[in-house]
This record gives structure tokens, sequence and C-alpha cells, in this order.
């Protein structure tokens, strides 16, 4: 984990998220692994296509506000 800078684990965390191989499981998962990685699993970037996934209806009555 130290030897990789954050940007790097937030472009991979990005990429499974949006190729469908993380879930919200699995950053949940992850953010107990380490301070480090809760830190980044956090990132509404990483959370907000999970839930347009999953709740498409509730995102598309939400305001982009919201998020």
């Amino acid at each position: 984990m130290a030897c990789l800078p954050d940007e790097v684990w937030i472009e991979a965390l990005r990429s499974g998220v949006h190729r469908g191989v993380l879930d919200h499981r699995d950053l949940c998962s992850l953010s107990i692994s380490s301070h480090a990685l809760n830190k980044l699993c956090v990132l509404p970037s990483l959370w907000k296509p999970l839930f347009q996934r999953d709740f498409p209806q509730e995102y598309s009555s939400a305001s982009s506000s919201d998020f």
C-alpha cells in the first residue's frame, strides 16, 4: 500500500467499480483492511456509480446537488 501513491489506488478502485468488478461489499471489505484504504474507499466518486447502478429510479429523481 505504501509503495503506490493514492492516485494509483483511486484509479484502480474506480476502474473496478466502473467495470463491475467491485461492488459495495467489496468497497466495505477493503475499507476495513487498512486506514489508508478506508480513506480512499469513502470517496463519493466511487459510490456514486454504484448508487446509480443499484438504484436507477432514485438517482434519476434526485438532484445532482444531493451527491
